[in-house]
């Protein structure tokens, strides 16, 4: 019996945490590469972290507001508004969260959500990520009033195109394996 080998995958693990997704090279920049992965992968602009970061003239953490004004100069609308988990899980588009890790503020960018919380982030630090609802609420509604802050970026001009396929549900077992694995790599023992 003659054994075969299995072709080698086309993507390292690496290469797909990174897929679509704009890394941060600073400390402070997660924000200019959120509003960078949001702007290249769904709606075609040519953006990057540093070119958002040179448009919002800032060297520290950003604000919705930086974000917005950012976004202004692509020919793009920013709408920042606190929702409940129900209107969040009816999201059609992507949106930049904000997110409080281990006491730090960060940006983030959904890039799918299901029906029972399970989150799809594209995330500048972390790449792609799949959290469980819980996991999710933890970071996103830090306050614990039930709400978390959202950066919806539109379109000034109808008709803009979208890339539909960036924003999809979050399916399949490999989700759950995911999200237990990042459990495990944020959980202080």
């Amino acid at each position: 019996m003659k054994l075969q080998w299995l072709p080698a995958p086309s993507q390292t693990w690496r290469e797909l945490q990174r897929d679509r997704v704009e890394m941060q090279d600073l400390d402070y920049s997660c924000g200019a590469a959120a509003l960078a992965t949001l702007l290249r992968e769904f709606y075609g602009v040519n953006a990057n972290e540093a070119g958002v970061l040179q448009r919002m003239q800032k060297s520290e953490a950003a604000s919705f507001a930086d974000l917005a004004a950012a976004s202004d100069t692509y020919g793009f609308r920013a709408v920042g508004i606190r929702m409940p988990l129900t209107d969040l899980l009816r999201l059609k588009i992507p949106a930049i969260v904000h997110l409080v890790h281990r006491g730090e503020g960060h940006f983030s960018v959904i890039r799918g959500i299901r029906a029972d919380g399970l989150v799809a982030l594209a995330d500048p630090s972390w790449g792609n990520r799949r959290l469980l609802r819980h996991q999710f609420v933890e970071l996103w509604d830090a306050e614990g009033e039930g709400t978390g802050k959202v950066l919806l970026i539109l379109p000034k001009l109808k008709g803009h195109p979208m890339r539909r396929d960036f924003f999809q549900t979050p399916e399949g077992a490999a989700a759950a394996y995911e999200a237990l694995r990042f459990m495990r790599q944020t959980t202080v023992r």
